[in-house]
Protein backbone atom coordinates (compact mmCIF):
# COMPACT_ATOMS: atom_id res chain seq x y z
CA UNK A 1 0.00 0.00 0.00
CA UNK A 2 1.36 3.43 -1.00
CA UNK A 3 1.90 5.71 1.40
CA UNK A 4 1.19 9.47 1.67
CA UNK A 5 3.25 12.96 1.69
CA UNK A 6 2.55 15.67 4.34
CA UNK A 7 0.97 17.27 1.39
CA UNK A 8 -2.19 13.96 1.03
CA UNK A 9 -0.47 13.01 -2.32
CA UNK A 10 0.39 9.19 -2.54
CA UNK A 11 3.94 8.77 -2.38
CA UNK A 12 5.00 5.75 -4.71
CA UNK A 13 6.48 2.34 -2.98
CA UNK A 14 9.79 3.33 -4.57
CA UNK A 15 10.89 6.89 -4.73
CA UNK A 16 13.74 7.97 -7.14
CA UNK A 17 16.82 7.20 -6.13
CA UNK A 18 15.93 4.26 -4.21
CA UNK A 19 16.55 0.62 -5.02
CA UNK A 20 14.02 -1.25 -7.27
CA UNK A 21 11.88 -3.63 -5.55
CA UNK A 22 12.16 -5.98 -8.65
CA UNK A 23 15.63 -6.17 -8.08
CA UNK A 24 16.40 -6.75 -4.51
CA UNK A 25 15.95 -10.74 -3.25
CA UNK A 26 12.48 -11.08 -1.85
CA UNK A 27 12.10 -14.74 -1.46
CA UNK A 28 8.20 -14.79 -1.92
CA UNK A 29 9.01 -13.60 -5.58
CA UNK A 30 11.30 -15.93 -6.85
CA UNK A 31 9.33 -19.03 -5.14
CA UNK A 32 5.89 -17.54 -6.78
CA UNK A 33 8.33 -17.57 -10.63
CA UNK A 34 9.74 -20.58 -9.66
CA UNK A 35 6.38 -22.11 -10.11
CA UNK A 36 6.47 -21.73 -14.19
CA UNK A 37 9.41 -23.67 -13.90
CA UNK A 38 8.71 -26.84 -16.60
CA UNK A 39 9.40 -30.64 -15.13
CA UNK A 40 9.51 -33.56 -17.06
CA UNK A 41 6.42 -35.87 -15.61
CA UNK A 42 4.99 -39.53 -16.46
CA UNK A 43 1.23 -39.43 -16.47
CA UNK A 44 -0.22 -42.07 -14.99
CA UNK A 45 -3.54 -40.94 -16.71
CA UNK A 46 -4.26 -40.06 -20.54
CA UNK A 47 -6.18 -36.98 -21.16
CA UNK A 48 -6.17 -34.61 -24.38
CA UNK A 49 -4.78 -31.28 -24.15
CA UNK A 50 -5.76 -28.55 -20.96
CA UNK A 51 -6.37 -25.04 -22.38
CA UNK A 52 -4.90 -22.38 -19.78
CA UNK A 53 -3.86 -19.01 -19.33
CA UNK A 54 -0.98 -19.73 -19.91
CA UNK A 55 -1.36 -21.44 -23.05
CA UNK A 56 -2.11 -25.48 -23.81
CA UNK A 57 -0.65 -28.56 -21.91
CA UNK A 58 -1.14 -31.91 -22.91
CA UNK A 59 -1.69 -33.90 -24.48
CA UNK A 60 -1.48 -36.43 -21.57
CA UNK A 61 -0.99 -39.95 -22.66
CA UNK A 62 -0.30 -42.82 -19.86
CA UNK A 63 3.22 -43.80 -18.92
CA UNK A 64 5.15 -40.99 -21.55
CA UNK A 65 6.92 -38.31 -20.18
CA UNK A 66 5.40 -34.65 -20.81
CA UNK A 67 6.98 -31.20 -19.72
CA UNK A 68 4.32 -29.47 -17.82
CA UNK A 69 5.10 -26.61 -15.53
CA UNK A 70 5.93 -26.51 -11.62
CA UNK A 71 2.53 -25.09 -10.64
CA UNK A 72 0.75 -28.92 -12.11
CA UNK A 73 2.85 -31.29 -11.38
CA UNK A 74 2.95 -30.50 -7.51
CA UNK A 75 -0.99 -31.01 -7.31
CA UNK A 76 -0.96 -33.98 -9.86
CA UNK A 77 2.04 -35.77 -7.97
CA UNK A 78 0.20 -35.07 -4.86
CA UNK A 79 -3.01 -36.99 -6.28
CA UNK A 80 -0.20 -39.60 -7.46
CA UNK A 81 -2.03 -38.75 -11.18
CA UNK A 82 2.00 -39.04 -11.88
CA UNK A 83 5.76 -39.15 -11.37
CA UNK A 84 8.08 -36.30 -11.43
CA UNK A 85 11.06 -37.41 -13.18
CA UNK A 86 14.35 -36.18 -11.36
CA UNK A 87 16.35 -33.24 -13.20
CA UNK A 88 20.17 -34.61 -14.31
CA UNK A 89 21.93 -32.50 -12.11
CA UNK A 90 19.85 -34.01 -9.39
CA UNK A 91 21.16 -37.66 -9.60
CA UNK A 92 23.86 -39.59 -7.67
CA UNK A 93 26.00 -40.15 -10.41
CA UNK A 94 26.08 -36.76 -11.39
CA UNK A 95 25.95 -35.45 -7.52
CA UNK A 96 28.81 -37.48 -7.03
CA UNK A 97 31.49 -36.07 -9.81
CA UNK A 98 30.30 -32.31 -8.38
CA UNK A 99 31.83 -33.57 -4.98
CA UNK A 100 34.63 -35.25 -6.67
CA UNK A 101 35.54 -32.34 -8.46
CA UNK A 102 34.95 -30.10 -5.42
CA UNK A 103 37.28 -32.15 -3.43
CA UNK A 104 40.05 -32.20 -5.96
CA UNK A 105 39.82 -28.27 -6.29
CA UNK A 106 40.26 -27.93 -2.47
CA UNK A 107 42.77 -29.86 -2.80
CA UNK A 108 44.38 -28.36 -5.44
CA UNK A 109 43.66 -24.82 -3.17
CA UNK A 110 45.58 -26.07 -0.51
CA UNK A 111 48.80 -27.13 -2.19
CA UNK A 112 48.50 -23.45 -3.71
CA UNK A 113 48.24 -21.89 0.07
CA UNK A 114 51.34 -24.34 1.50
CA UNK A 115 53.32 -22.94 -1.25
CA UNK A 116 52.60 -19.30 -0.46
CA UNK A 117 53.99 -19.85 2.83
Amino acid sequence: MASTSASGAPTPLNPPGTINSLTTSRPALHAFLSLETLLAVVPHFTAATIDLISGEIGPFTSEIPINIPMYLAMPLRESNHCSIVPPVWLTVEFLSRVVAFEAAEENKLKVRERARV
